[in-house]
């Protein structure tokens, strides 16, 4: 089965991008205009409206001399904060990106669809628990009428670091109009590690009503994976694959799967 590469090079490219965001650096440069623009009129204003005065300036303009001095060194000394300040502030979020990318999980899918790969022991293929069952429509385990799918999603991890798995959501539609949703389910997990260069199988029992054996049908299936790196960075991943019956026979195929996103 062909895998849909993953560059994580993207992630590295977008690092200084992310690191201030557009409001950011507008709020800054705002502040800095402000300043600049404000300070020459406050004096001109001083000055055309003869406020001196009032304030105990003299008319040769020493008080330029001490109030240029001081507002000078109090605008060198806020330059030199904020300087400070936005570069200890990079650097942070620097510094956090680059020991994210270092333990990032990559992840990569694929179905095994073979009756075998389920242990029939300790009542796991009833509904007594142990592996989930999906019911669509009216279909259950009791249902002898009910078409079944053995659906084993195997999970494999190439990234840099562990994954866990903490939520897998089965959306399935329509087969000719992926817009109707037919059935929703969540799986949430307590704690399933995928470690490093390892692969994990996640088990369902899917059913869906089935009157005639000899039907043709299929249902889209988009399956969505929620996990985090051990860092408690979040991610979801979202893949997309389909089951169908064909004269008596069920299979799962899966098409494709989309890049991971950052949850922020």
């Amino acid at each position: 089965m062909k895998f849909k590469t993953h560059n994580n090079s993207r992630e590295v490219e977008g690092l200084d991008k992310s690191l201030f965001s557009t409001s950011e650096k507008r709020k800054y440069i705002l502040i800095f205009g402000l300043i600049i623009f404000l300070t020459p009129t406050f004096f001109l204003v001083i000055d055309f409206f003869n406020l001196s005065s009032y304030i105990g300036f003299t008319v040769t303009y020493d008080w330029l001399g001490f109030f240029g001095g001081f507002l000078g060194g109090t605008f060198g000394g806020i330059a030199t904060f904020m300087g400070v300040y936005l570069t200890l502030k990079y650097q942070k979020k620097a510094d956090y990106e680059k020991n994210r990318l270092s333990v990032i999980p990559i992840l990569e899918y694929k179905i095994s669809y073979n009756k075998a790969d389920f242990d029939n022991s300790m009542g796991q293929l009833s509904d007594e628990g142990g592996i989930p069952h999906i019911n669509i429509s009216k279909a259950s385990y009791q249902d002898k009428n009910s078409l079944e799918w053995y659906f084993n999603l195997i999970i494999c991890n190439v990234g840099m670091g562990h994954a866990q798995i903490s939520r897998i959501n089965l959306i399935f539609v329509n087969g000719n109009n992926h817009e109707e949703i037919i059935k929703k389910e969540e799986i949430g997990y307590s704690y399933k590690l995928v470690k490093k260069d390892h692969d994990k199988s996640f088990k369902f029992l899917i059913y869906a009503p089935g009157e005639n054996i000899h039907d043709n049908f299929a249902y889209g299936l988009k399956i969505k994976i929620m996990y985090q790196d051990l860092l408690g960075n979040k991610y979801e991943q979202l893949a997309h694959a389909s089951i169908a019956s064909s004269d008596g026979i069920n299979f799962a195929n899966l098409h494709y799967y989309e890049n991971f996103k950052h949850l922020k």
